[in-house]
């Protein structure tokens, strides 16, 4: 656990947040050793702000971040603090990142992965339709439509 204070010939002194990385030698990473936000990604309190390490690095080693844009890894670990290894981009930019390094998880590339429909139908060039880009099993399409008509003849 990282230590946020340092006690130097009787005193505590805070540790400047500059000071709590970790080179990684492999990767080149500087990884840092304090606190996290939810998602990972390193994280500073300064003056009652919280704020992510990885743009006060972009912001000490470039400049001030346009607004709408993001700071991205190009090594793809949120702890990462090297300024080499982040780059400006768009949300639409991170999503292209993501997705050519095969890191996006969203709902529909978790739903493209799913090769059978809820019943245990598989899901075949036969027996799949699609309509506004979701996919539906015929089998059980067909089986909804039959115990329907059997409820209404009844």
């Amino acid at each position: 656990m990282a230590r946020a204070l340092c006690v130097y010939k009787g005193m505590t002194i805070p540790i400047p947040w500059q000071d709590r990385f970790i080179p990684e030698p492999n990767s080149g990473c500087w990884l840092w050793d304090g606190a996290l936000t939810r998602d990972g990604y390193g994280q500073v309190r300064i003056k009652n702000v919280n704020h992510r390490v990885h743009r006060l690095v972009w912001e000490e080693s470039f400049g001030p971040i346009p607004e709408g844009m993001l700071i991205c890894h190009t090594c793809d670990i949120p702890t990462c603090g090297n300024p080499s290894h982040l780059f400006l981009g768009t949300p639409q930019d991170n999503t292209r990142d993501m997705m050519a390094k095969g890191r996006f998880k969203g709902r529909s590339w978790l739903n493209a992965q799913k090769t059978h429909c809820p019943k245990g139908h598989e899901y075949t060039e036969r027996n799949t339709m699609t309509f506004n880009g979701m996919r539906s099993c015929r089998q059980c399409m067909n089986e909804r439509a039959a115990r329907y008509y059997k409820r209404k003849r009844s």
